[in-house]
């Protein structure tokens, strides 16, 4: 399991983006859904339960929340994104995401964060923004917060997008991750 979870920095007042799933579903979200591979079978979904499969997501919690079903055919190695559309922010200042998060089961892969900074092409790693493997002990264990820079990709620019994704392990349907309540200030 990770550190404890990161105290948001002083300074930082401007909530320049929110989602929390509220909508049911992901075409309600501010995220648009793909996958790395060529079907277009859904990766990500949006419950306020537990995930359909047994021993792996989160049992329970208090609002919607964006999860992988890590069953087939969404493994071996497939990445599913979510991605905003460009999020405004003021030049010259930094960003900050606080999100939670849920990963329990025994085959699971990487969730990460990723910026694209307005002009570029390339999505940029946020550093401290990557978790791999199992999170939680139980299923029942609550979504961890955490909070990171979204680094100096973004704090000469006024707009930037923002991608979470996950990618599974080839061993198999146990790796349900989840995401809630992801905000950006600035």
């Amino acid at each position: 399991p990770s550190a404890a979870p990161t105290p948001a920095p002083t300074g930082y007042t401007d909530v320049v983006f929110h989602e929390a799933f509220e909508g049911g579903s992901i075409e309600g979200s501010a995220f648009s859904a793909s996958r790395s591979d060529a079907l277009n079978d859904t990766f990500w979904s949006v419950s306020n339960t537990t995930t359909p499969t047994s021993s792996t997501g989160p049992a329970s919690h208090s609002s919607f929340y964006a999860y992988v079903e890590s069953s087939a055919p969404n493994y071996p190695y497939i990445t599913g994104h979510l991605t905003t559309d460009y999020i405004e922010k003021k030049a010259g200042h930094g960003a900050i995401l606080t999100l939670s998060y849920h990963m329990y089961g025994s085959k699971m892969g990487t969730l990460e964060v990723l910026v694209l900074p307005f002009g570029s092409e390339d999505w940029l790693p946020v550093q401290g923004a990557t978790w791999q493997g199992q999170q939680q002990s139980t299923q029942s264990d609550p979504f961890r917060t955490a909070s990171v820079d979204l680094g100096g990709g973004v704090q000469e620019v006024a707009m930037f997008k923002l991608r979470v994704q996950v990618t599974t392990t080839d061993g198999g349907y146990r790796g349900d991750a989840a995401i809630d309540d992801l905000t950006v200030l600035s």
